[in-house]
């Protein structure tokens, strides 16, 4: 077996946690445990599923499922193990309990350290776990030791928190005094993976209360598009499209790099997300104000938003975002389902032949800079009312058109895997919402006659691999193999080819 260095505290120990030698323990700490994440009590089939689950464990790695005992006392447990990809790799922390009589007294730092020690010798480099939101005591007790909030992974009942075993990929300190004389702070990660590191920092400072101080690691957060995004949230302030203000740093400048990361601060939002208020009574205001955008546009940037049709927005990526989907689902069929192939390569024939035709023209189309990502937790309220917006780090210039699209083509993808599934080629609903939503746009913005004469061809191009429309497809693939591939293909196909879309845009005014 794996021998394992740990910090010893006061006799603590480590042994191999057979749980069938210890089910009375076992039992009583998930029963606490469920208790005090749920507010429930555990039903009998689920605590037979997480027994089973520490067997499993145990038996491909003993060192992987502990009990801690203090002078041959069974004070607690932990159970780990290592989930992800290889080269992406991380520990995950599926149980830690200690007794309650013993959780002040540092025993529990220790199952932390040995976690880390485990972890460390398998080469990673970051733990996970989930805490109940209603367990406020366990959520600090991480806070205090290490962990930091994860909120992209957050659910309904339970946080994300992560942990990275040897510190952050900067020195926090560092960060803060970019802004003056720091008084306390909190840090959590807001990652999309290793080659898009996120962590945001509240931080109160004398003189200038709370800012919001953001640090990221990827190919498009740069200090000169830092100053871009400044730029454009006093133009959409100009415009009163409420945004937090940027801050510039003691260097005098917007973005600044610290430990291999960009950093940047704004203001502290006076306004905030209203979960209550459902994403659909939003859409006359934003898309009014994304009009408005269009219509008084800011100064060009040298770099697209994320979704130009054909250009990447991130220099790590294979091919621009709708084509990239469309090659990847192409390639899914035909090599899943060498049946389908020869139909899948004409379909993408005909699109990759109708998208090099569309490319001059798209290119020529009005463009704009815009916020880029109005989904709705970048939404800010007042009282309920639309006001403005933050989070710009994916602002670019595109083309109006596109980005109008892809604001207002947000609910045609609601019940596709259904429509598809029952050999429909249309989503009626979805589509006179779209019809409705470009008409908010075009209170604000008129939409020139070549943007009108494009519309049709840009639909061809847009909607037959649009990123949910690809999820749905995979999704289908993955639960049901080959049964709806002719369905799939059928819907690409008509999407791709229809003319009845063409005179949308020509009805709004």
């Amino acid at each position: 077996m794996r021998r394992i260095t740990v910090p010893m505290f006061e006799m603590l120990q480590f042994i191999p946690l057979n749980i069938d030698d210890h089910i009375d323990f076992c039992t009583a700490a998930h029963r606490e445990t469920f208790r005090l994440t749920f507010g429930s009590e555990i039903s009998d089939e689920y605590l037979e599923r997480e027994h089973e689950k520490m067997r499993e464990h145990y038996a491909l790695d003993p060192a992987s499922v502990v009990l801690a005992t203090l002078a041959g006392k069974r004070i607690g447990l932990a159970e780990i193990q290592t989930r992800g990809k290889t080269g992406s790799a991380y520990g995950w922390v599926n149980f830690f309990y200690i007794t309650p009589e013993e959780r002040e007294n540092g025993y529990g730092a220790e199952l932390i350290k040995y976690a880390a020690g485990y972890f460390r010798s398998l080469g990673l480099t970051q733990i996970f776990l989930r805490v109940g939101r209603i367990n406020k005591a366990a959520a600090r007790f991480y806070l205090r030791n290490g962990f930091i909030r994860s909120p992209n992974g957050d659910r309904d009942s339970e946080l994300l928190l992560v942990h990275y075993i040897d510190g952050l990929p900067f020195d926090v300190s560092d960060i803060l005094q970019l802004y003056g004389a720091q008084m306390n702070y909190e840090i959590s990660d807001n990652s999309h993976g290793d080659k898009d590191r996120r962590f945001t920092i509240i931080a109160e400072f004398a003189g200038m209360g709370k800012i919001v101080i953001k640090a990221a690691r990827n190919a498009f957060t740069t200090p000169e598009r830092v100053a871009g995004w400044a730029s454009l949230a006093q133009h959409y302030n100009a415009l009163g499209i409420y945004a937090p203000r940027f801050l510039r740093n003691a260097n005098g400048g917007y973005g600044s790099i610290v430990g291999g990361c960009c950093v940047y601060a704004e203001a502290f939002a006076k306004f905030a997300p209203d979960e209550s208020i459902n994403y659909e009574q939003s859409a006359e205001a934003r898309l009014t104000a994304l009009g408005k955008a269009a219509a008084h546009p800011a100064p060009i940037v040298p770099w697209p938003a994320p979704y130009a049709l054909y250009d990447k927005f991130d220099e790590n990526d294979d091919a621009p975002e709708i084509y990239d989907n469309g090659l990847r689902v192409i390639r899914r069929i035909s090599e899943q389902f060498p049946q389908y192939a020869g139909r899948a390569a004409s379909i993408m024939r005909e699109y990759e032949r109708r998208r090099t035709e569309f490319e001059l023209v798209y290119r020529a189309l009005p463009k704009a800079v815009f916020q880029a990502d109005m989904n709705r937790s970048n939404l800010l309220y007042d009282n309920s009312r639309f006001v403005g917006l933050w989070d710009f780090n994916l602002s670019g210039t595109d083309a109006v058109l596109a980005y109008a699209f892809y604001e207002c083509f947000y609910y045609m993808t609601e019940a596709e895997s259904d429509i598809i599934k029952q050999g429909a080629v249309t989503v009626p609903i979805a589509e006179e919402r779209l019809r409705r939503n470009l008409g908010y746009v075009a209170r604000a913005y008129t939409f020139t006659d070549a943007e009108k004469a494009s519309f049709g061809t840009y639909f061809n191009l847009a909607v037959p691999f649009w990123g949910a429309n690809a999820e749905a497809y995979h999704k289908l693939i993955r639960d049901h193999c080959a049964a709806y591939i002719p369905q799939i293909l059928d819907f690409v196909e008509f999407q791709m080819t229809r003319r009845d879309v063409d005179d949308w845009l020509m009805e709004t005014r």
